[in-house]
């Protein structure tokens, strides 16, 4: 019965109610013979079409009856399935901004990923981890007072990247020249791996770029904390030039 398909019954469960449904009451015994099927396989059936409430069980009898109930029922199952796929809908259309980026940052050769919220930036992050070139960054100068729980995170891949021996060169602004907020953390360990200087007189604020074997990152770190990954041959090799131009009229730190 197309109907009975609708509601997400298999062929040998509609065979089942539809039986039941004709014949009243009866037996896994009784129902084996007529689905052809083994008693245990049987009980199966049964159970998932009480768990639909469609069918109850009677042990009031020596032997286990099955009877249908009314099948006005029905109505109220499929309201509950359709509640159940707007549900699952929303879910879906929730995630899949997510699950495109990540599909453009981790599969495709080319293209652009969008991502809003810390589980984006951490994907991209990881990337750069993952990244066996140097990653040169313009450094934003405004993650601590705009997004500390952003700042947790870069330290904390930060650090993964140094393990991994991934060279990271950094510029950022003269306003942190002399300050002790620099957004990353700069130990013993990451230094080994990391580079920075200082160019620019007017500060990066909130947004970042950072540069990587044919992929840009750019990210705001405002509210949203949006991390926009572009793979683009031509604009990766225009913002390096950029890079590497500003990297040789920087200033290295003082300390060193």
């Amino acid at each position: 019965m197309d109907a009975l398909s609708s509601l997400g019954l298999n062929q040998k469960q509609q065979q089942a109610y539809s039986y039941l449904l004709q014949n009243g009451s009866k037996t896994a015994s009784e129902l084996g013979v007529e689905l052809s099927e083994q008693r245990t396989n049987v009980y199966l059936l049964m159970d998932r079409l009480i768990e639909l409430g469609i069918v109850e069980r009677d042990d009031s009898h020596p032997v286990a009856r099955f009877t249908p109930t009314n099948p006005s029922c029905l109505h109220d199952l499929l309201s509950n399935k359709q509640r159940i796929l707007a549900q699952q809908s929303s879910r879906l259309k929730e995630a899949l901004p997510d699950l495109i980026g990540l599909y453009h940052l981790n599969v495709a050769e080319e293209g652009m990923a969008y991502f809003e919220g810390l589980k984006g930036y951490e994907a991209a992050l990881d990337d750069m981890a993952n990244s066996v070139v140097e990653v040169c960054v313009f450094g934003a100068s405004a993650i601590s007072a705009n997004r500390p729980d952003a700042k947790e995170v870069l330290n904390r891949k930060f650090q993964k990247r140094a393990l991994a021996k991934v060279s990271t060169r950094i510029l950022f602004d003269k306003s942190l020249e002399d300050s002790q907020d620099v957004p990353v953390s700069l130990s013993e360990s990451t230094r080994r791996h990391s580079l920075v200087r200082y160019w620019g007189d007017r500060p990066f604020g909130s947004g970042e770029i950072a540069l990587y074997g044919g992929t840009i990152v750019l990210t705001s770190y405002d509210d949203k904390l949006v991390s926009l990954v572009i793979k683009n041959a031509a604009l990766f090799s225009m913002l390096q030039t950029v890079f590497d131009t500003a990297w040789s009229q920087a200033a290295e730190p003082k300390n060193l």
